[in-house]
């Protein structure tokens, strides 16, 4: 019987020591496999972060509720149209209610509404319009590209009424983290 005993722990301690064994080499194969995602995720971080730049050129009200952005690509890649959902505006306004400083997060709506941006145009070489990669400022939108020279024409759409005498400022971020601020 004491045999038996002996044999039994053994047996178990095996079982347990193979189970956790199993258990580390799951979880380090894991942690290489994400350990890679984030290296290559960071790699194209590292690669968009150098090479894209955006320039906010204007911002002016074209009514109360709305500013006109003009910004443009200055960097030396195109900006896929749809990366635009990743795309930040922020906008600074002053109430024109309370005479309040308001800072207000845009979301990218192609429809446009309040609280949200879109495209109204785009310029090649100071020409409105594009032949290369074009951008649909609708609804349907999502192949084009902003391509490296063009600017476009963002229209904010502003969750309340602005006093349109002071100054509104923009700040415009690529999904890399590159941004453009006026």
């Amino acid at each position: 019987m004491g045999l038996s005993v002996t044999v039994a722990a053994g047996v178990l301690a095996f079982s347990l020591i193979s189970t956790l064994a199993a258990i580390s080499f799951s979880v380090l194969s894991s942690a290489e496999s994400g350990i890679m995602l984030d290296r290559a995720l960071w790699e194209d971080f590292r690669e968009h972060r150098w090479t894209v730049s955006v320039e906010v050129d204007s911002v002016t009200f074209t009514n109360p509720t709305t500013l006109r952005i003009n910004v443009t690509n200055v960097g030396g890649v195109g900006i896929p149209e749809s990366e635009f959902k990743k795309v930040d505006v922020l906008v600074v306004y002053t109430a024109a209610a309370t005479g309040i400083k308001v800072i207000e997060y845009l979301k990218y709506n192609p429809s446009g509404s309040a609280g949200t941006w879109g495209i109204s145009s785009v310029y090649t070489s100071g020409v409105a319009g594009e032949s290369i990669n074009p951008i649909c400022p609708c609804p349907t939108a999502g192949k084009g590209v902003w391509d490296p020279g063009e600017r476009l024409v963002i229209l904010a759409f502003l969750s309340q009424s602005a006093d349109t005498v002071r100054d509104a400022n923009a700040l415009v971020a690529t999904p890399w983290g590159v941004y453009g601020y006026r």
